[in-house]
């Protein structure tokens, strides 16, 4: 029988890369569904509707009709109780969209060096870059421990911002749709009240 191989556990860094990009595929997702949701919650169609037509849509025009939609039913003076204006907080959200998407798009279509013989703990990313106004661009970065810590804290907290949000257009403005069955009880005045006033408490605590 041949002897097993004996492979070499992965580096410090390179451990941390591969934890790193798996950590930047499960956060982004979490981010695409729940900027699905908020588009769900804003429209009268069924769970499965929506999600036949978001399923086979890229994350930049969720982005887009998320803030479509939201620009249609709120006007400038739709404010959250804090005083936030709704279509301000929704301008922030869509640009850390953005800057979350293309920190996703570099972690995912970067070319990963991780197999220098000499330099067992060297990390190199690299990619090439061809747009009409820039020309061509070639590009290489080097991944250390923690290195992109920051990047992925704000993924995390993208994830949390979409999250609150969503339950402020739920419980303000009655934006009910899909959320446990919500829908089909906020009519009912006591309940509403009770909902309202646990959220406002709960916002003021943190």
């Amino acid at each position: 029988m041949k002897k097993p191989i004996d492979q070499k556990p992965p580096s410090t860094n390179v451990a941390y890369l591969q934890k790193s990009l798996g950590e930047t595929v499960i956060l982004f997702q979490t981010i695409d569904v729940n900027i699905g949701r908020i588009i769900f919650s804003c429209m009268t169609s069924s769970f499965r509707q929506i999600e036949i037509i978001l399923s086979e849509i890229s994350f930049r025009t969720k982005i887009d009709i998320m803030g479509s939609l939201l620009k249609f039913l709120h006007t400038d003076s739709d404010t959250f109780s804090d005083g936030t204006p709704v279509l301000v907080t929704l301008k922030e959200l869509i640009k850390e969209c953005e800057e979350c998407e293309r920190f996703r798009n570099t972690m995912l279509h970067t070319f990963w060096v991780t197999e220098f013989r000499k330099a067992p703990d060297l990390v190199l990313g690299m990619k090439s870059k061809a747009k009409h106004k820039q020309g061509y661009r070639y590009s290489v970065t080097d991944v250390s421990e923690n290195s992109l810590e920051l990047e992925i804290e704000k993924l995390k907290n993208l994830n949390e911002k979409l999250s609150s949000f969503r339950e402020k257009l739920a419980y303000q403005f009655e934006r009910m749709h899909g959320i446990l069955g919500l829908e089909s009880i906020i009519k009912h005045n006591e309940v509403n009240a009770f909902i309202q006033d646990s959220f406002i408490q709960r916002s003021q605590n943190k």
